[in-house]
């Protein structure tokens, strides 16, 4: 029987790879509700770009998971999102996620879900992932320009820096300013309740969003995007 796959208009793609740091603490309510609140940041995640992000999320040993990223320029973003919706989604107790970011070629992609997959991209997601070490909780890997795989480098555990340091609401904040929303449109979509644009502006302020953002639109446009003709 032949295996039906996800066709890329493109040769590349990225791999986001992850798993929730220090799960094996968490009470087992928490564990119990890690699955759940995986598959509703995803689910976040695809409403904002649906055409980048095709498939579920798929989850495996109960704290890891998968997602594929169509277009490379996008990963950082979606994984910035990702990891701020894990953050945002904390209550009762701290939750963040490591994730190793991978963009290259992708053999193949059943529709079965994102794990079945294989290609450069997926093996250089999980070796990275493996390899991450405390107190880095960020990874990007994959072809680029010289200059670009360097400001990876050193773009990657400075950005983790910063978000290691967000409260739920700061991240909050962030997940929806990366959609591109304004303070204002921020505030009235906060939850559980609305927030002033003066509260909004202050979560993106301690939330370091200035220096993140500088940094992420660097490497989309000279690093994750495709190359220029």
């Amino acid at each position: 029987m032949k295996t039906s796959k996800i066709k890329f208009p493109q040769t590349h793609g990225a791999i986001l790879t992850g798993d929730v740091v220090h799960s094996s603490r968490l009470k087992v309510e928490t564990r119990r509700n890690l699955p759940e609140l995986l598959r509703h940041v995803s689910d976040e995640l695809r409403q904002a770009w649906p055409q980048e992000v095709p498939l579920d999320i798929s989850i495996f040993r109960g704290d890891a998971w998968q997602i594929l990223v169509k277009d490379p320029a996008l990963a950082l973003r979606a994984a910035l999102f990702f990891r701020a919706g894990i953050i945002a989604g904390s209550t009762d107790t701290p939750l963040d996620t490591r994730i190793a970011v991978a963009v290259g070629a992708i053999d193949f992609v059943p529709k079965g879900g994102v794990t079945e997959g294989d290609g450069p991209a997926y093996r250089e997601s999980g070796k990275a992932l493996d390899g991450l070490r405390e107190p880095f909780r960020l990874s990007l890997t994959g072809e680029g320009t010289s200059q670009g795989v360097l400001a990876s480098a050193v773009a990657a555990p400075l950005l983790d820096a910063l978000i290691r340091n967000w409260t739920s609401r700061q991240a909050q904040a962030v997940q929806l300013r990366l959609r591109g929303l304004s303070q204002i449109e921020i505030s009235a979509r906060f939850r559980p309740k609305r927030i002033s644009q003066q509260s909004v502006a202050r979560h993106l302020e301690r939330a370091q969003w200035p220096a993140i953002e500088a940094a992420l639109v660097t490497l989309e446009n000279e690093w994750l995007a495709p190359p220029r003709s």
